[in-house]
């Protein structure tokens, strides 16, 4: 037994590729396999996608539904934290780069009603406002929202840097260059702005890029994983900075006034 424990921990490596012996008949080798399956590391403590139950709640929404009798219930996965009944979140953002204050009403996980769920899993939940008068349509939605506890820094960007590496293009790309970008659940059309290292790039090269969307802020975080594609084009990276807008504001009135560069340069 010590053997499969040490075998299961080195799974994460993707260098162990176990055999088991076992017969559905005598039930020889189960006890074996059953054991080396509950050692596997779970992958949701891996992957850097996910955070711990311990931090604030980020949860990606993948669907939503007008459901009669109940109103508005969204279903995705819980990127961190936990979620619980009655328990007040914001929700988007919007084309305004707006959160709304919504309230948990019900949680169900695997069609099973529940009264709290967490990082990792994939949730149903039932969302009313939390202000009075407030009214919450299908109509508020759009891909990339995000359910969010109010603790957490609620700054949507339009520019980020991001680290790519082109695996396929059939010719080269440039500064203006604009495809589909893929990064959890948000998918928008991004424009490169600027190429900080090469001037074009080509199958195979691996660059830092600023990257803009070209019709709504998004929620990004650094260290996340994107795709970007357009036809046979396919590039892979990940965000290592995000712009915010005050930092556009200043990069403009440099470009005006060239002086003002320098003094906060000094």
């Amino acid at each position: 037994m010590n053997e499969i424990d040490k075998w299961a921990g080195l799974m994460h490596g993707n260098n162990v590729v176990p055999i088991f012996q076992v017969s559905s008949v005598s039930g020889n080798g189960l006890q074996q396999l059953t054991r080396f399956i509950s050692k596997v590391p779970n992958r949701d403590q891996l992957n850097k996608a996910y955070q711990t139950v311990n931090d604030p709640l980020q949860f990606d929404i993948q669907e939503n539904f007008n459901v009669s009798g109940v109103g508005i219930v969204v279903s995705g996965i819980i990127r961190s934290g936990k979620a619980v009944l009655n328990q007040h979140v914001l929700l988007g953002p919007d084309k305004a780069k707006q959160f709304k204050p919504v309230t948990i009403k019900s949680i169900h996980i695997n069609r099973v009603l529940t009264d709290t769920a967490q990082v990792g899993e994939f949730a149903c939940f039932s969302l009313k406002p939390s202000k009075a008068g407030d009214k919450l349509d299908r109509a508020d939605f759009r891909k990339g929202m995000i359910i969010i506890d109010p603790a957490l820094k609620q700054e949507p960007v339009t520019e980020f840097e991001a680290n790519i590496h082109i695996l396929h293009h059939p010719t080269t790309m440039s500064k203006g260059y604009q495809a589909v970008m893929h990064c959890g659940v948000i998918r928008q059309a991004v424009e490169i702005k600027n190429i900080l290292q090469n001037e074009v790039l080509r199958t195979g090269d691996v660059d830092t890029v600023r990257l803009k969307f070209l019709y709504a802020a998004e929620f990004l975080q650094t260290d996340q994983i994107l795709v970007i594609r357009e036809g046979r084009t396919k590039i892979f990276g990940y965000i290592s900075k995000l712009i915010t807008d005050k930092q556009i504001e200043d990069e403009k009135k440099a470009l005006v006034n060239p002086n003002l560069q320098i003094k906060q340069q000094l």
